[in-house]
């Protein structure tokens, strides 16, 4: 399936097209994208997409502009958007769904299913593997079983992964980036510089504004943000 993102926002473009490429290879052949509706008119033209992922703001327009402005559309259209304000919007363009930002991916794989669905009646997609991640490294790929990872760790604009075998890679995304590609109910974001695979806590100590170890990684203390520190210990189940 040939996908068309229309977005001008270069970090949600880059999330979605993380996702698409992380877990939906094997439904999707070719990605291309637009930064605005001009753009987006000719890459229709030329890519004949079968699916467009369409924010709806634009500094002069909106997505629904573009759609407007198309004799036929022979697409479906996920809109993409920040708000919930334009669900109705959606429904009267005939969009198949509604996606909100920063894109989940269970919801991406619920409106995935819808799509493949209605274009060819063949069922769901198949098994999605959610225990499989490929992340880009400055010289490839990496490819981890998302239960290997213990925690991820800032680096600038990287993040340095660490897994279960006492491994590090690092790998070219930001940790808001690599965030959004994982699992909310398993990762947990306990400081602005960690985030952790929530199955791989073994000890949260109070002292000195609370931390965490983690499994295979007994001699590293991660530091707990005040902010989420309650958030931390209801969570936890703990006084």
């Amino acid at each position: 399936m040939k996908v068309l993102i229309v977005d001008d926002d270069n970090l949600s473009v880059k999330i979605l097209e993380s996702l698409l490429k992380s877990h939906f290879l094997h439904i999707v052949s070719e990605i291309s994208i637009a930064k605005d509706i001009d753009e987006a008119k000719v890459k229709i033209e030329n890519t004949s997409p079968q699916l467009l992922f369409l924010d709806v703001h634009f500094p002069e327009s909106t997505g629904f502009d573009l759609l407007n402005s198309l004799k036929i559309i022979t697409f479906e259209v996920i809109i993409t958007t920040a708000t919930e304000n334009y669900a109705i919007d959606a429904y009267k363009v005939n969009a198949i769904d509604f996606l909100l930002k920063p894109v989940q991916i269970d919801d991406l794989e619920r409106c995935l299913n819808k799509v493949i669905n209605k274009l060819n009646n063949t069922g769901i997609i198949p098994a999605i593997s959610k225990k499989k991640l490929t992340l880009p490294t400055i010289g490839g790929s990496l490819f981890v079983n998302i239960n290997d990872i213990c925690f991820c760790e800032a680096d600038n604009n990287y993040t340095k992964i660490y897994l279960s075998d006492g491994k590090s890679e690092t790998i070219t995304l930001s940790l808001k980036e690599l965030e959004a590609l994982l699992p909310t109910n398993l990762f947990f974001r306990i400081h602005k510089s960690f985030l952790v695979n929530f199955e791989k806590i073994v000890q949260y100590n109070k002292s000195e504004g609370g931390t965490i170890v983690v499994e295979d990684y007994h001699n590293r203390m991660l530091p707990v943000s005040k902010q989420i520190k309650e958030t931390l210990i209801n969570r936890l189940r703990i006084s």
